[in-house]
């Protein structure tokens, strides 16, 4: 392995790395069925999950992650047990949505293993080459881009391999957080909890920081609400971090040609825990520092200090 491997990045399939983590886990029993209801218990904690074929199931804690950003956070069970609020919407810090997303896939061919992102019209463009596809999507305000537009102008950018897309799919989106990750006995993983959007990849990140810190919380095989409280600021902490990353690639773009990008970086809104730290950075470069804290946080202050600059 290379001396920096911590600090490098992958692309995989899902799927297969899905398959792969069943394999070398014989110990865990994977149940594939639909869940129909969630029942609750006087106390307000989830007592079952009544799936479509295998009745309902029973345990201490359970946790959400639904696959696609068009799974409501509100729809998730620790929306359905947590106290009566709306999630926390974060489009204060981006340009009216909601934000359809639209991807297409064919067969890989020997491009570069890099992501490549482009800034077309009314929003962003990825370009991700796996070995058996090439994905593309595109990111953009229907504020500011009808369907139809959206989809002649990714056409056109992907020219004859977009006729030749093996998989095309629409994502609508609305970017929010909900008030509390872990509720009673269930606690919200990545998407089931909120998103903020595909940039840089932050919804994996936050899957995977929210499933490392549940483990190291029950390594005593117990929770209580101080340990609840304690996740829930260490994630809130991490979606601010990710808010002010992603608000610094769009607010300091040097692009102002269209009506999207001009309100991209005009009206692009900057919290006051953003703008303390962007003052920081006009005395001197963002600096990592130990190495650890790099590792652990990916949209840290240091991130959003060279995305500014790279602008």
């Amino acid at each position: 392995m290379p001396l920096y491997a911590d600090l490098l990045a992958y692309h995989f399939d899902a799927a297969r790395f899905g398959k792969l983590l069943r394999s070398v886990s014989p110990s865990v029993v994977h149940v594939i069925d639909d869940v129909i209801d969630v029942t609750v218990d006087e106390r307000g904690s989830i007592s079952g999950l009544v799936t479509a074929t295998r009745g309902t199931l029973e345990a201490d804690l359970y946790s959400t992650a639904p696959v696609s950003a068009d799974s409501s956070s509100e729809k998730s069970a620790a929306a359905k047990i947590s106290r009566p609020t709306r999630a926390r919407s974060f489009n204060d810090s981006r340009p009216r949505g909601p934000h359809p997303l639209r991807r297409s896939g064919r067969p890989g061919t020997r491009d570069a293993p890099v992501r490549q992102s482009f800034r077309p019209v009314g929003g962003w463009i990825w370009s991700i080459p796996l070995y058996d596809k090439l994905s593309r999507g595109y990111v953009y305000s229907s504020s500011f881009l009808s369907d139809d537009e959206a989809e002649r102008e990714l056409a056109a950018y992907c020219g004859d391999a977009y006729k030749d897309s093996v998989v095309k799919q629409s994502v609508r989106f609305t970017t929010g957080k909900l008030p509390s990750l872990w509720a009673k006995n269930c606690v919200a993983i990545g998407l089931s909890g909120g998103f903020v959007e595909p940039l840089e990849s932050s919804g994996l990140a936050i899957t995977q920081v929210g499933i490392e810190l549940l483990a190291s919380m029950l390594d005593a095989r117990y929770f209580d609400d101080r340990i609840a409280q304690r996740y829930d600021f260490h994630l809130d902490k991490f979606y601010l971090d990710i808010i002010h990353f992603i608000t610094a690639h769009y607010r300091f773009t040097n692009r102002d040609d269209t009506p999207y990008w001009a309100a991209v970086k005009n009206e692009t809104h900057v919290t006051p825990e953003l703008e303390a730290r962007l003052d920081t950075f006009r005395r001197h470069l963002p600096t990592p520092g130990p190495r650890a804290p790099a590792r652990r946080e990916p949209h840290s202050a240091t991130s959003a200090g060279f995305a500014c600059c790279s602008e």
